[in-house]
């Protein structure tokens, strides 16, 4: 009997002995074996997202500033605008005034007065002096003539300014590539002046020959200079007091946005720099986004979202170029829906905006986790996890190093050329791989 029950407690033991070898042998397999998620690669357009900035630009803008009479300077005494408002022709921007006003007018007024008196005294002067018909027809082409050389000369020096600044030469006929509207102006002054000059001199060869005496001509000459000088000096008085009524009320000249302002409350204008800078009819400003650290070209039409106030706004990309500092930019359009859901343009100026541009691909390719793309450069390379079974009749997963050819990437997915759909790769996994290694899946 003692017998019998040593053998059942024997038999016992050993099973309990065989079951333990039996579980920790799985659990060393469990425990040494690496870990990995399996996916299966798809057929898609891969989808990329970029995170960058923008601020409110105006791609096309005109400068409008003042001219001022010499020695003239205004006082801003108030600006009703900003960056990004919209203005109506008429509208007024800026309020100002001219700096000491009546001192300024004052002697604009003694200046005149006394050209006049001048004239005054020259005709007392000169009273028993007679200009014939001839003579005067000599004065009349002369000056003529002159007036028209120093118009020539004016207008010459002009275009030579704009052309020297924009980095042009004047061709024989129309106007330089690229030439600004203020040079092709200047341009058509200039030429429009020289016939002008022409015609002059031929009417001065007529007449020429009859030479005015020595007392008559310098009673035309000191008269005609009596009277440039009441012209200049009436010139400047009646400019005086229409700068002064112009800068009560600085208006847009037109419908448009304002993209620029130079001047602010108090400040002193001179008539050198733009006073302010309105965008042109049809102009539509943009948000301005730099994209010269991106490796990517981003081309026009890519969606783009705007993140902002709790909304998110939809656009696309418009022109890309270069800023005046070398970085690549892209545009984004800024809709009238875009404005209407943010209450108005100058909603977009206040900082810098957040803006995803969401990139896709022209073409369907094989898409994988980028994570599951291994290796560097062109030695790119994929585990595949493949079932074999033992002789035992046990199943296995084992991987297989696959090398694949990546197109492109995104943060998180990278587009293959090589077919591998339908098999499972290998990814997410607890430890280092390699080539022929047996593993094991998550369990969940």
């Amino acid at each position: 009997m003692d017998l019998k029950k040593f053998a059942v407690r024997g038999i016992v033991v050993l099973a309990i002995f065989v079951a333990l070898c039996m579980f920790f042998s799985g659990t060393i397999r469990t425990l040494t074996t690496p870990k990995v998620r399996l996916v299966k690669a798809k057929k898609g357009k891969l989808e990329e997202r970029i995170e960058v900035t923008g601020k409110l630009a105006f791609p096309e803008k005109e400068p409008v500033k003042l001219t001022l009479p010499e020695n003239v300077t205004l006082t801003i005494d108030r600006v009703e605008t900003r960056v990004g408002y919209e203005a109506d022709e008429g509208d007024t921007l800026i309020i100002a005034h001219v700096t000491n006003y009546e001192q300024v007018l004052r002697e604009a007024r003694k200046t005149y007065d006394a050209a006049v008196e001048e004239q005054m005294q020259l005709a007392k002067r000169s009273k028993n002096i007679r200009v014939s018909r001839r003579d005067q027809g000599y004065a009349d082409a002369y000056y003529a003539l002159r007036n028209a050389r120093r118009d020539v000369a004016t207008l010459r020096m002009r275009m030579d300014g704009l052309l020297k600044q924009e980095d042009k030469e004047l061709p024989e006929e129309g106007y330089p590539k690229k030439a600004s509207k203020e040079l092709k102006a200047a341009i058509d002054a200039w030429r429009e002046a020289q016939p002008k000059e022409a015609e002059a001199q031929a009417a001065f060869d007529l007449v020429s020959r009859y030479t005015p005496e020595d007392t008559v001509w310098t009673h035309i000459t000191e008269s005609h200079a009596c009277q440039d000088k009441i012209d200049e000096a009436g010139a400047r008085l009646e400019s005086v007091i229409s700068t002064e009524e112009q800068a009560k009320a600085i208006a847009a000249p037109h419908d448009g946005y304002i993209a620029e302002l130079n001047v602010k409350d108090g400040d002193t204008y001179d008539g050198a720099r733009s006073l302010y800078a309105i965008t042109p009819k049809k102009s539509k400003p943009v948000l301005r986004a730099d994209v010269s650290k991106l490796k990517r070209t981003i081309k026009k039409g890519t969606e783009a979202t705007i993140e902002g106030n709790g909304e998110n706004l939809t656009s696309k990309t418009d022109e890309q170029g270069v800023d005046e500092e070398g970085k690549a930019y892209v545009d984004i359009e800024i809709s009238k829906a875009m404005i209407k859901a943010r209450g108005n343009l100058y909603a977009f100026s206040v900082g810098e905006l957040p803006i995803t541009l969401n990139v896709k691909a022209k073409d369907s390719t094989i898409l994988l986790p980028v994570s599951a793309v291994r290796g560097s450069g062109r030695d790119r390379f994929v585990y595949v996890a493949e079932t074999e079974q033992s002789a035992g009749g046990t199943n296995s997963l084992k991987l297989r190093k696959m090398s694949v050819q990546v197109l492109s990437e995104s943060n998180d997915t990278a587009s293959l050329e090589t077919d591998i759909t339908g098999k499972d790769v290998a990814y997410m996994e607890d430890r280092a791989l390699s080539e022929g290694a047996t593993v094991m899946t998550y369990l969940n």
